[in-house]
């Protein structure tokens, strides 16, 4: 394992040089306050974003703020001394153009604007194994999650098993990546991912009265609390539920929840999650070796990114300052 973890010790160095390079509390300070969307071109002219502001100027913000996360992603396939990294930290973007890729089929329509630029793997690779059921270059994780969403949707008929198989199977595909990259803090981190994602959707399910069926569907037995338990709960009450999780690695989180026997709230229970995850993504920050120090950077890099998104959209509606500092996530430069 020691040797392992030594392996990241160069990528880690560039990775806190790259880190400076994120915007500092006082600079998003001075964007949220700022008049309009021009003053926001000003202050980020700047920063690192100097050489985006010509195109953010003339053309569509979404697209232009893409281009700079992806380049922040190639910079990491770039330096990362584990291929297995890179795939594990833009999985989310394939399993993304999986999805869309898929719809076009199935609509016989043209989505290619729905696809994200943010994958090592092979897009023609996958339109290759959608439309054949097979394929020499993807690995089998990517096949099995690719047939399993077709024997859904050809049993339901319904695009919307689609993406529930999908966003089960990218968690399994995730742990299986850290079990396979071998970092024991890795490993931790991704089981607890997808603990934070069962319990939203189990509460989502029990919001829904959804089926004993559904949540067998859609939850991962890849984190570290056990599905069968995790579907039981939905048969029971959110006091039962709180109480169950009260004996978790979650207790912390859900003893600050609004909770009742029959409510609980999906968005308060999301913004508590998502603090919870920048606590550990910081730690993982300070971490010499391994690849956390990976993670946590690209995960500061999206959450300002989408910060950003907020604040150009806020400022288009005019919105107050109040309801965009609401909008925005915490990052771990603050």
């Amino acid at each position: 394992m020691a040797k392992k973890n030594r392996q990241y010790g160069s990528s880690n160095v560039l990775v806190r040089v790259y880190e400076k390079s994120l915007l500092s509390p006082e600079y998003f300070e001075r964007l949220v306050t700022a008049k309009d969307t021009e003053d926001v071109n000003q202050i980020l002219s700047e920063t690192i974003y100097d050489e985006y502001i010509e195109e953010m100027v003339n053309g569509n913000i979404e697209e232009v703020l893409t281009d700079a996360l992806k380049d922040a992603y190639e910079q990491i396939f770039k330096v990362s001394p584990n291929s297995r990294i890179n795939e594990y930290v833009s999985l989310r973007y394939t399993y993304h153009n999986i999805k869309i890729n898929f719809k076009e089929e199935l609509m016989d329509q043209d989505l290619s604007h729905l696809y994200l630029p943010i994958s090592p793997i092979s897009s023609r690779a996958i339109d290759y194994a959608i439309s054949s059921g097979e394929s020499q270059r993807l690995p089998k994780l990517y096949l099995d999650s690719i047939n399993e969403a077709r024997s859904a949707y050809e049993e339901y008929r319904d695009l919307y098993w689609i993406d529930v198989i999908l966003d089960r199977r990218y968690l399994t595909h995730l742990r299986a990546l850290a079990d396979e990259i071998g970092d024991e803090a890795l490993i931790a981190y991704t089981k607890r991912t997808i603990d934070y994602q069962n319990i939203i959707t189990l509460v989502r399910a029990m919001n829904q009265d959804r089926t004993r069926n559904f949540l067998n569907a859609v939850l991962s037995s890849s984190g570290s609390i056990p599905k069968e338990e995790i579907i039981n709960l939905a048969q029971q009450d959110f006091e039962a539920v709180a109480r169950y999780y009260d004996r978790t690695h979650l207790s912390k989180m859900i003893r600050e929840l609004d909770i009742s026997e029959d409510e609980l709230s999906a968005l308060q229970l999301e913004a508590l999650i998502d603090r919870e995850k920048m606590f550990h993504i910081h730690e993982g920050k300070l971490i010499a070796i391994g690849p956390l120090p990976i993670i946590a950077y690209i995960h500061a890099k999206e959450v300002e990114i989408m910060n950003l998104r907020i604040i150009y959209y806020a400022k288009r509606l005019d919105m107050s300052i109040d309801e965009i500092r609401e909008r925005m996530r915490v990052n771990y430069v603050t």
